[in-house]
């Protein structure tokens, strides 16, 4: 999450640049987080229409926006595609609105945040979202709507600011579930157990959900005076709040909300999807990986590991290219590389860091089906300060029983991603790779993926130990997660084994913590 881009910035932003005293102070008053305890498995975080309202009991809150819209003027002509971002924000009892413009066609940018104003959240009807900002003539509201007869749900963006012009805006569901209605992406767990929570700085410390798919329709009188109608548009909506501190160890994060489409464009009536990424880099390198996706038929995913990899960087030494990677079920499922649309979407808050957000366009695969689409990419790491490439290595002592006439396989799983494959033999011995980035036992599973049992056969995998760097991972520790072992009273259930043995198809997991 934070970016640590100071203010009132965006999704992960920075809390403003405190005094020490005044960091102890937030210290003393904001729970600590034991990283280290077994958790049973946890429902959802967060409740509707209860949380689309402010928390103020906690530090930091905003609800955000990324818009991309293709206007024209309202004769028709001068067809121009623009990139927006607005953020309502309330950070240590600071309000500010923020407001870009990027043309795609100039490919010029500008960006401010507007502070001293006063921010207003409610529910309207007890249930209907209100955000409202104000500050003399800069002025916006986010406001949700009733749904119609067919179950969408529309909300309302209205307002003023210099980098915007005057906007009146409606923005509404693309696709909708067979029965009810669509509800907010909740980030962190898996499909089936979205819980809406997150950790970004600690243990589960950021309550986290997104609206996606959304259509735009309506008109923005441009910071030149021209009136212009949307022609087509897609927006993402996400709310955020989190009481916690920044370690000295966290730089930054990777994060995108984009929308796709098999069709040829986004901005054509083909059903579309919506995926969102974000990863945390600390100086070990990336930890705290999740995904969420929304489909073609309003219904909602979300899982945990993945890979952000930046293939360049551009002239304002920002990433212009990108490679996001989305693992389901430990098995890789989305490859999206992304492409920034310039590199001067540069945002420069009052206080704390800048950050790059840029509009861009995306193309990959996802099930094995290609795609293209468009989005929005936002780090603060560039070329200096992201992380370097700091190798490690892993080493597996471990052994099998064959079963027709096969030894067990041995997959190595970083982040949830399969990095390597070993097959194993008969008798005790080490298995070494070398990961490119520094990982601790938390991101390593170590699974069995070819069980095999057909009497007196059983091919099973005992792995006594993993070893990082020198750091030594009992496998039989009471804080190794198996997915695999074969107990009397559980069967192959997960839990806390204290066994070598994976009886059963299922992984290994070092230091876990269970939901």
């Amino acid at each position: 999450m934070p970016r640590k881009t100071g203010r009132f910035v965006k999704r992960f932003p920075v809390l403003p640049i405190l005094g020490l005293a005044a960091v102890l102070a937030l210290s003393a008053i904001i729970p600590a987080v034991n990283l280290t305890q077994k958790k049973a498995k946890a429902a959802a975080a967060v409740f509707f229409p209860g949380d689309h309202g402010q928390h103020t009991n906690y530090l930091a809150e905003w609800w955000y926006l990324n818009l991309l819209v293709r206007t024209t003027k309202t004769n028709g002509t001068d067809e121009k595609d623009l990139g927006h971002v607005i953020s309502f924000s309330r950070i240590a009892g600071n309000k500010g609105l923020l407001s870009s413009r990027y043309d795609n066609n100039t490919k010029s940018f500008k960006e401010s945040t507007n502070t001293g104003g006063s921010l207003t959240v409610s529910l309207l009807s007890g249930k209907y979202m209100l955000v409202k900002y104000a500050n003399g003539l800069i002025a916006a509201t986010l406001e949700e709507k009733p749904p119609g007869a067919d179950r969408k749900k529309i909300y309302k963006l209205t307002g003023k600011t210099g980098e915007i012009g005057t906007f009146d805006l409606t923005m509404k569901e693309r696709t909708v579930v067979s029965t009810g209605y669509n509800t907010p992406l909740l980030w962190g767990g898996t499909t089936g157990n979205c819980r809406g929570k997150i950790p970004v700085f600690g243990g589960d410390d950021t309550f986290y959900y997104s609206i996606p798919d959304l259509d735009i329709t309506g008109t923005i009188t441009d910071i030149d005076g021209a009136a212009r109608a949307v022609k087509a548009g897609k927006a993402w909506i996400d709310h955020q709040w989190f009481n916690t501190l920044p370690p000295g160890d966290w730089k930054g994060h990777y994060w995108t909300g984009m929308h796709l489409t098999n069709s040829g464009s986004i901005y054509d009536t083909a059903p579309h999807q919506a995926v969102g990424f974000v990863t945390q880099i600390y100086n070990s390198g990336p930890r705290y990986t999740y995904w969420v996706k929304r489909n073609t038929d309003g219904t909602n995913e979300c899982g945990t590991g993945g890979r952000a990899t930046i293939n360049s960087y551009g002239t304002t030494n920002y990433p212009s290219s990108w490679k996001f990677e989305l693992n389901k079920s430990n098995n890789l499922f989305l490859q999206m590389s992304g492409i920034s649309f310039s590199d001067n979407q540069i945002f420069k808050p009052p206080s704390g860091p800048q950050f790059f957000e840029p509009a861009a366009y995306y193309s990959g695969s996802i099930n094995g089906k290609t795609f293209t689409g468009l989005g929005f990419f936002e780090t603060h790491l560039n070329k200096s300060t992201a992380i370097t490439k700091n190798n490690s290595t892993v080493t597996l002592r471990a052994y099998g029983t064959p079963g027709g006439g096969i030894y067990p396989n041995m997959d190595i799983l970083v982040d949830n991603i399969k990095v390597k494959t070993f097959t194993v033999t008969g008798a005790f011995a080490d298995y070494v790779y070398t990961h490119p980035f520094a990982v601790d036992g938390e991101q390593i599973k170590v699974r069995l993926p070819n069980d095999y049992f057909v009497p007196p056969q059983d091919r099973n995998l005992r792995v006594d130990k993993m070893t990082i760097n020198g750091r030594v991972y009992q496998t039989e520790a009471n804080n190794t997660l198996s997915t695999g072992t074969l107990t009397s009273d559980t069967g192959c259930a997960p839990g806390f084994k204290l066994s070598e043995w994976l009886h059963c198809n299922g992984y290994f997991h070092y230091l876990a913590n269970y939901y």
